[in-house]
């Protein structure tokens, strides 16, 4: 829990938010890889954009984690 508060205060925009589809990448594969996929034009950041992770295992892992979300929240309101 206290890397994920880390990874979401690392990459908060000027607002304050943080597109929990970067952390989840970057839980997957590290804050350097992420940093410099963000800072090179790799990937924006974005879920719509996820494609565009250069990791395959990355991009997948994004993708599950964020399709399998709702359910966790329905299973912890049980």
């Amino acid at each position: 829990i206290y890397y994920l508060s880390v990874l979401f205060e690392n990459y908060q925009d000027e607002q304050g938010y943080t597109d929990p589809a970067i952390v989840i990448a970057a839980y997957n594969a590290g804050m350097g890889s992420v940093s410099e996929w963000l800072n090179d034009g790799t990937w924006d950041g974005s879920l719509s954009n996820v494609s565009d992770i250069p990791y395959p295992e990355t991009e997948r892992h994004v993708k599950s984690v964020l399709r399998n979300y709702p359910v966790c929240q329905m299973e912890a309101r049980v």
